[in-house]
């Protein structure tokens, strides 16, 4: 988790617009030594070589099966990534509950899930990111590689739920975050249009 809070914060500061060349480049440095730093650590935690796509795989397949057991299991092995991570994101669903626990977290998921559409329909995600803070930035990425790592090695849902409460709430930070800076627009710009119509009416 050091190493994806590392990374978010640095792909965040190298592509964020606002910063000046020279600051990226400073950060860019203090990232790739910072990186360097960890690596080995990493490599020895992830009991790998080297880090490769290859190793990255054969690591997603081992954990696939190693946590295939329990009623919690779920087969993921022939989904598509982007339902691999709607799975890490929004389930157990109420169909996949199969205990009280479950059951909870179907109900957590779910509100979670219609959260996520409702904010959605209403704000673009991408403008919602380049209008937030950094802070809110290197959540959302964090939540985002944390997500994008796990998803593709985890096939029970006990460990799913575990691992994925770590930095959804991150994810649920943006939310909130994005849609209360929409709702503060929409309020700033009615009280434009009443200024603007008052105005008038003293003309």
């Amino acid at each position: 988790m050091a190493f994806i809070v590392l990374l978010s914060t640095a792909f965040m500061l190298i592509i964020d617009g606002k910063l000046h060349f020279s600051y990226k480049l400073v950060f860019f440095v203090i990232a790739v030594f910072g990186f360097v730093r960890i690596y080995d650590e990493v490599l020895a935690f992830l009991k790998m070589d080297e880090l490769t796509g290859e190793n990255i795989e054969n690591l997603f397949s081992t954990s696939s099966v190693n946590l295939s057991y329990g009623k919690s299991h779920i087969d993921m092995s022939g989904y598509p990534y982007p339902l691999k991570l709607f799975t890490y994101w929004y389930r157990p669903l109420f169909f996949d509950a199969h205990n009280i626990s479950s059951f909870i977290n179907s109900i957590e998921n779910f509100i979670a899930l219609i959260l996520t559409i409702a904010v959605f329909t209403k704000v673009n995600p991408v403008r919602g990111y380049k209008d937030s803070p950094n802070a809110i930035k290197i959540m959302l990425l964090t939540f985002l590689l944390a997500s994008i790592a796990f998803a593709g090695a985890l096939s029970n849902f006990g460990i799913i739920v575990r691992m994925k409460n770590m930095t959804f709430v991150y994810f649920i930070l943006f939310l909130v975050y994005i849609y209360d800076n929409f709702l503060y627009e929409a309020k700033l710009k009615k009280y434009k249009r009443y200024l603007y119509w008052k105005k008038n009416q003293l003309v």
